[in-house]
């Protein structure tokens, strides 16, 4: 099987804007994307690449739901 998920449009940024306060900046340490990289630019397509795979992630899940009946279950169990 052979899955993947396509996001044309992707603004990240590992430098400069909110990248400075701290909690941001721990956080892109945590990933190991912190600063522009080598070769510049190369941090951000990480930072990218990491937010497509918790896509892909969600998008499974939600396959896997759809095809167990959970999903329609758990909206009329919670009436949504």
């Amino acid at each position: 099987m052979y899955v993947a998920v396509t996001l044309p449009d992707l603004p990240v940024g590992t430098v400069g804007g909110g990248t400075g306060i701290a909690t941001q900046q721990e956080c892109l340490r945590l990933l190991g994307v912190a600063g522009g990289g080598d070769p510049p630019g190369s941090h951000a397509r990480k930072f990218a690449e990491i937010i497509a795979c918790g896509v892909l992630a969600g998008e499974l899940s939600l396959l896997g739901a759809l095809g167990a009946q959970h999903l329609a279950r758990a909206h009329q169990a919670l009436g949504r």
